[in-house]
């Protein structure tokens, strides 16, 4: 008798676990929204970890049956985290088509002084700068500073959180700011190249923090359907940087990057940064052959850094 209730508590205690772990990987591949359904999606990274840990102790404890539904779990997630980030194996090496280095960083994630996030964003060797949260004291110092080595340059300032700016090395043909609100977005074209010229479209966009609260994601929704209907009558951006405050596999990213026809410059799935809503995004007409942390004084990461490249005119056929 012992024995048969022991092995239906087992069953029982199988069958539970079992139906958490289904249901917690269905919350983040289908995201069907709400606030815990928002956190778990934000933290799909350390979930599929966790799912990939916990398969391992029932390995050790010999329960191969939750064994297998924690690995299937971790599978299910891994797949879908790739789905959402650069697809290629391994960064490609630099073409002889034109290429530029790119920084975005958000000042809100830097500690230190005017003077160091100055000194290193001169040093990047970036050919085009995005910085965001530019107040007025920022832009008297980024100004003073950037100007002489990127001599096209757009600000847009604000005493809030959504001042922005654009630093080029390159000519600007073009530029436009829009707004979401009283949210701007910056787009606009520049010359790349020192003999073999192309015109590149940027698209620059800072949006409002949703921490995570339900009620919020329709603003940031409605903010992306802003940039889509402006970006209809202009070429389609080959790069879009900024603090977007949404992970790359949230359906509000995706709805954005599937119409802009936009590939996340991201290729690995990071532990440790997979929280970073600092992005930039490129065209299937460019790709990625580097990207890292732009990291600050703190050895924190104030923003991102990457290197870009037009394909081969084959390849964009």
């Amino acid at each position: 008798m012992l024995a048969e209730q022991g092995m239906s508590e087992n069953k029982f205690v199988v069958s539970f676990l079992s139906i958490v772990l289904i249901t917690i990987t269905g919350i983040i591949l289908l995201q069907p929204g709400g606030q815990y359904s928002r956190y778990l999606t934000n933290h799909a990274v350390y979930v599929m970890f966790g799912m990939l840990a916990f398969g391992l102790v029932f390995l050790l404890l010999k329960h191969h049956k939750i064994m297998l539904v924690s690995f299937a779990c971790a599978g299910a997630l891994a797949y879908f985290l790739k789905g959402s980030s650069n697809q290629a194996l391994s960064y490609p090496e630099r073409n002889v088509e034109v290429s530029l280095d790119v920084v975005h960083v958000n000042i809100s994630n830097h500690d230190g002084d005017y003077e160091s996030l100055c000194s290193m964003l001169e040093n990047s060797e970036a050919d085009l700068i995005s910085i965001q949260e530019v107040t007025p004291d920022w832009n008297i110092f980024l100004r003073q500073t950037l100007e002489p080595l990127y001599p096209f340059n757009k600000s847009v300032v604000s005493i809030g959180f959504n001042g922005m700016a654009i630093y080029s090395k390159y000519p600007i043909l073009e530029i436009d700011t829009f707004y979401h609100e009283d949210i701007p977005n910056i787009t606009g074209i520049i010359e790349v190249g020192d003999e073999a010229k192309k015109p590149l479209r940027f698209l620059s966009t800072y949006t409002n923090p949703t921490f995570e609260t339900q009620s919020l994601y329709p603003q940031l929704l409605a903010h992306f359907k802003t940039i889509i209907r402006r970006m209809e009558d202009k070429a389609a951006p080959e790069l879009a940087l900024g603090t977007f405050n949404a992970v790359a596999w949230s359906t509000e990213m995706k709805y954005l990057t599937n119409h802009l026809n936009l590939v996340n410059s991201r290729r690995p799935v990071d532990f440790f940064e997979q929280n970073s809503y600092e992005h930039i995004f490129h065209s299937n007409r460019m790709e990625c052959t580097a990207l890292s942390p732009f990291i600050g004084e703190e050895n924190n990461a104030i923003g991102v850094k990457g290197s870009f490249q037009f394909k081969p005119y084959l390849a964009e056929n």
